[in-house]
């Protein structure tokens, strides 16, 4: 299996870890769309604001894991 470096030219990750991420770096960005989606129906503002720190704790996580995916962004609307 080849190897595949990080956009930082280290920690090299086997096409399998690569796939890996690649689907954690989803769910994340799935989790940041369905926090931020909750968020425009919840009842009281401390549900509404509760729903947007999780959203945007998910978008970070995406982030973060981007960077090692090095890919393009999974997603065009926000």
């Amino acid at each position: 299996m080849r190897n595949i470096q990080d956009v930082h030219g280290n920690n090299k990750l086997t096409e399998k870890e690569r796939l890996i991420l690649l689907k954690m770096q989803q769910d994340e960005i799935d989790g940041h769309f369905t926090y931020q989606h909750l968020a425009r129906y919840a009842k009281g503002e401390d549900n509404k604001k509760v729903l947007i720190q999780m959203s945007n704790d998910e978008k970070q996580h995406y982030l973060n894991w981007k960077k090692y995916c090095n890919t393009l962004d999974l997603w065009y609307w926000d």
